[in-house]
């Protein structure tokens, strides 16, 4: 007889018991049996229903079915009933609420968790970690990273601790622990997200695109993989199916800016200057400190001959561009905001300038009518990104 089939067996002969009812729901959930699980807690009568235990179990169920809503209701209560609050349930609120991007919340949920063991304990600092790195807090995310112990310390951290790495610029690092991580689980997501990134960054979009198209089909949501993939696909000149690809990237991702900004280029490239247009400026109305968004409207403006709101834009690119090294860059969780850098910005514009597409020809031709005091392609390069490999991408 299997466990499943003896703890049903021991329950239905004592249904008032919550203990043999919460051991059940527990193995039903270790075996991926949820639907089991809820048929048993439809089953269960309302006072053993209401009692905390499971309580903890039904939102269990909701959090594997992914209905996040439901599972803040019914643990939010438990945290202000119980104090401290156990540590599993604050995990297991803060995980929704971090999934409903509920970030401070998520946060506070967990500064309320009670005594822990090792177990528990890594799963929080990771959980921590992620919260963190989507508010764009990367060195307090490492940090919390590094506050897992050792024998803990599995793919998952791994993936997430090459992610950080990769938005801080630190390439080799990033390298280094994402194979770590495909060492541990080939399957493992950040760490496949980290190396596609770095294929791309490295002009191998043999080698990203691939890439990019497994992480999508393991995780249809994930709006960093839209964004690299359509990037590599521009990278192949195919800007039909990068334009399909960013599409989705931006309706994942509509508060990140290099979306939009790849998004712009992608329009550009197509000889659509109202849509590129479009795509900058909602990238100038998530923030206006992005040398690049200012660079990209200096282009607009001055493929429709508006050379004085051209040079405007085109000298606030240059101020920004200066000042880049200096601030925090931003960008670095699903959803968040985004760095202003496109990797690929300059070559695309080379590529079409030189395999004459209209747009982009007769941009070159005005930078280099008398008066710029400055070369065409020097101008370029200025308005256009600041040419420094940038890898900072949402998830």
């Amino acid at each position: 007889m299997s466990r499943v089939a003896s703890l049903e067996a021991f329950a239905d002969r004592d249904p008032s018991n919550a203990d043999i009812l919460c051991e059940l729901l527990d193995q039903l959930l270790i075996e991926g049996q949820v639907e089991r699980a809820r048929q048993r807690l439809e089953q269960v009568a309302r006072p053993l229903r209401m009692l905390p235990g499971v309580v903890f179990r039904e939102a269990r169920c909701a959090l594997m079915e992914g209905d996040f809503a439901t599972v803040v209701a019914l643990l939010q209560p438990l945290t202000v009933e119980m104090s401290p609050a156990p540590a599993g349930l604050c995990h297991d609120l803060a995980l929704a609420q971090f999934r409903l991007k509920e970030f401070d919340d998520a946060l506070r949920t967990l500064s309320l968790a009670g005594a822990k063991d090792a177990d528990t304990s890594a799963a929080i600092e990771l959980l921590k970690a992620r919260i963190l790195f989507h508010q764009q807090h990367i060195g307090d995310a490492l940090v919390a990273l590094d506050n897992v112990g050792a024998h803990h310390r599995h793919a998952e951290f791994h993936g997430l601790r090459a992610l950080l790495l990769l938005d801080s610029g630190e390439t080799a690092g990033a390298a280094q622990a994402a194979a770590q991580a495909l060492a541990l689980d080939p399957a493992q997501f950040d760490a496949g997200l980290v190396s596609a990134t770095l294929a791309l960054s490295e002009r191998r979009d043999d080698v990203a695109v691939p890439m990019f198209q497994q992480l999508i089909a393991a995780q249809p949501s994930a709006g960093r993989a839209y964004l690299g993939l359509g990037e590599g696909l521009m990278l192949r000149g195919d800007i039909v199916a990068a334009r399909a690809v960013l599409d989705r990237a931006v309706a994942y991702m509509p508060e990140h800016i290099g979306s939009w900004h790849a998004m712009a280029w992608c329009q550009l490239l197509q000889g659509n200057l109202d849509g590129a247009q479009e795509s900058f400026d909602a990238a100038f109305a998530l923030d206006r400190t992005f040398g690049e968004t200012h660079g990209g409207r200096a282009l607009i403006h001055a493929l429709r001959g508006e050379r004085d709101q051209a040079c405007v834009e085109a000298r606030s690119e240059w101020t920004l561009g200066a000042l880049r090294a200096e601030r925090l860059v931003a960008g670095r969780g699903q959803g968040g905001r985004g760095s202003g850098d496109h990797p690929v910005a300059d070559r695309l514009v080379a590529r079409h300038a030189r395999a004459g597409h209209g747009g982009i020809r007769l941009y070159v031709a005005r930078l280099a009518a008398p008066g710029t005091g400055a070369s065409a392609w020097t101008l370029m390069s200025r308005c256009i990104c600041s040419r420094r490999p940038c890898l900072r991408q949402p998830r």
